[in-house]
């Protein structure tokens, strides 16, 4: 910490040792030295190492000035310090330093001052973190890591059967995931991580053997079936724990000082899942929400936002479930370098964030959550920093993902005291280039990319009716109207276009029985009917009952399908109404089966009686207590 400028230092060389291994045949350094030093007993494989260190050291001495080489003056600083005190003393060290730390009583005091001239000494307090094994392995960033804790665990427990213990283990979470591991798959997955160990003149399997062996049997050749468990059988997920008796960071007393006046430290202290309503109304309850905010944005995610109602428009109330997890301790130690503080700590990292240039999307991210964690004093730069970026950018992705969070920030301007008006003129900004650019964008797609625009679409329209503006709403139904006519467009996206729009009485009834004959025309390929009535049924499959007019379409169409294309359309069909409850599941196969409700016929075919509709406003008005100047949508 005290170097001026760490980075213009060269680290010297990476890996010297893997040098060592490739020459004996093991893909990594890690396996050989286990292999060579570690199994090795007795005191002769201490003076092996120093030998092969001295080795290194004479044929890759490195940069004349790095950073081992200012540790390693600092160390035999300390050594001779200490030998002025004791006869004999004990340096445990990494093994790449012995050479230079052997020569501590033979390198003159002065070189060593020489190189540490100039570096000045900062004071810090110092305490104990928990290890984890996530911090022991080298993908963390630590150098001195190993590749694979969870293995080197079993490894050190049962030399001799470690292959069949962690074959077992990778068998016992596949089962737990209901996905097959039979035991005879173990079996046969350890006899050929031994065969592969005996092929490439190894002594025991390691883990690049097992891993090898794991695919081919367990997963069928197939590696995506053991990515999701790689980390807990490679790397695992064990953390350890420090005693209550060591001193506190800055950091970490400030949280549980917070918790404690926001009364949430009962709930903090507890493994359980804990739903938390809050009102936000009551001071104690919105700083409640303010602090799980914060711990959101240092990244320690103990309370995950439940989402009401898309068409809930109250902003008083919050529903959160929270869970801690034992991390969370580790977590808070490393957001202790952004600040003392958890509101510091917050502001310091949202800046550090925002010198990267974040996307649209993360800056505004950045701005509903700073506001609702009580950051006012980033207001102004999150604000500048967005009306640059949407000054400059051309991603039309970028921008649609970006309107349901500053639809959000206004929604809740009131309640957090936000400059709606700044908020408001980026949004009138983004939102019709968005809107010019979406029938672009929704051109010659994939599946994939369009199920993920038909999520952001129904944001969007949403937001639309927690905020209404017209000249937006306008904006935005010239653009469904572009996507609907569009045969390059996905017809996912042009079936939700037609839906979204005659929800929104935007296309009279006879439009839309135009659309829905061209879309279930026989002209049509099979699978772009199916995709079509996806993305118009999404979310909304209860039309079905109250649109004769699709629902006969719908009838005739699948009855008049070949064996062949109604296998070809039934995934779809499948997946629109995989999302439907129980219950309008039900409704929906009794109208299969006996036909459609009463109602739904009858309201194709019967005028509108306005004055019976006047008497029911005029009752719903004296039950709701409304007078006749308050508006009523």
């Amino acid at each position: 910490l005290a170097i001026p400028a760490p980075e213009d230092l060269p680290l010297g060389s990476r890996d010297p040792l893997g040098e060592f291994a490739r020459l004996d045949g093991y893909e990594d350094g890690e396996a050989w030295w286990d292999l060579r030093f570690e199994r090795k007993p007795g005191k002769e494989v201490f003076e092996q190492i120093a030998e092969l260190m001295r080795s290194l050291r004479t044929d890759l001495p490195g940069s004349p000035l790095d950073i081992n080489t200012i540790r390693e003056a600092w160390m035999r600083e300390r050594i001779r310090k200490n030998l002025k005190k004791y006869q004999n003393i004990a340096v445990v060290c990494g093994a790449m330093h012995v050479p230079a730390l052997e020569a501590a009583t033979r390198i003159p005091a002065a070189t060593d001052k020489k190189i540490l001239k100039g570096l000045k000494v900062k004071k810090m307090a110092i305490t104990w973190i928990p290890w984890s094994y996530d911090r022991l392995a080298y993908q963390s960033g630590y150098k001195a890591g190993v590749l694979s804790p969870a293995w080197y665990e079993i490894l050190f427990a049962s030399a001799e059967n470690a292959a069949t213990h962690w074959m077992v283990r990778a068998a016992r979470l596949l089962r737990e995931a209901d996905l097959d591991a039979s035991s005879a798959q173990v079996i046969d997955a350890v006899r050929l991580a031994k065969t592969l160990t005996v092929l490439r003149n190894h002594e025991i399997p390691g883990i690049h053997e097992l891993q090898e062996a794991a695919i081919s049997v367990l997963g069928q050749g197939d590696s995506e079936k053991l990515d999701w468990l790689r980390h807990r059988i490679v790397i695992g997920d064990k953390i350890g724990k420090i005693s209550s008796k060591i001193p506190r960071i800055p950091l970490q007393e400030d949280i549980e000082k917070t918790l404690k006046k926001t009364r949430l430290n009962k709930d903090w202290n507890t493994t359980e899942v804990v739903e938390k309503k809050l009102d936000l109304r009551k001071g104690t309850q919105q700083e409640a929400s303010i602090l799980l905010y914060r711990l959101q944005l240092i990244g320690i995610p103990w309370g995950v936002l439940v989402e009401s109602s898309p068409y809930n428009t109250g902003s008083f109330s919050e529903s959160w479930q929270l869970e801690r997890l034992p991390e969370f301790d580790l977590l808070i130690i490393e957001a202790a370098v952004w600040g003392n503080t958890l509101p510091e700590a917050c502001i310091e990292k949202i800046r550090h964030r925002l010198r990267k240039k974040e996307s649209l999307k993360e800056l505004s991210y950045l701005l509903r959550h700073s506001l609702k964690a009580d950051l006012s004093e980033l207001t102004a730069q999150l604000l500048q920093s967005l009306r640059d970026v949407a000054a400059q950018s051309q991603d039309i992705l970028d921008m649609m993902q970006s309107v349901p969070e500053l639809v959000t920030i206004l929604r809740y301007g009131q309640t957090r005291k936000t400059d709606r008006d700044s908020v408001k003129a980026i949004l009138e900004y983004i939102f019709p280039r968005f809107c010019i650019g979406l029938p672009t964008l929704v051109q010659q797609i994939d599946a994939e990319l369009a199920e993920d625009i038909r999520r952001q679409l129904l944001q969007i329209q949403r937001s639309l009716h927690i905020l209404p503006e017209e000249h937006l709403i306008r904006r935005w139904f010239e653009s469904l109207d572009s996507i609907a006519g569009l045969t390059t467009a996905h017809p996912k996206l042009r079936g939700l276009s037609t839906r979204l729009r005659f929800e929104r009485h935007h296309i009279s009834v006879d439009q839309f029985a135009l659309e829905l004959h061209y879309a279930m025309s026989e002209a049509q390929p099979t699978d772009q009917t199916a995709y079509w009535l996806e993305g118009f049924l999404s979310g909304n499959n209860m039309q079905l009952l109250y649109q004769p007019l699709l629902w006969e379409m719908l009838d005739r169409w699948i009855s008049e399908l070949s064996e062949q294309s109604f296998s070809l359309a039934l995934p779809v069909l499948r997946r629109s109404f995989a999302d439907s409850s129980v219950a309008e599941r039900k409704k929906i196969f009794d109208a299969a089966r006996f036909g459609l409700p009463k109602y739904a016929v009858e309201s194709s075919e019967t005028p509108k009686d306005t004055e019976r509709e006047a008497l029911i406003v005029d009752a719903i008005k004296d039950l709701m207590g409304w007078k006749p100047s308050d508006k009523i949508g």
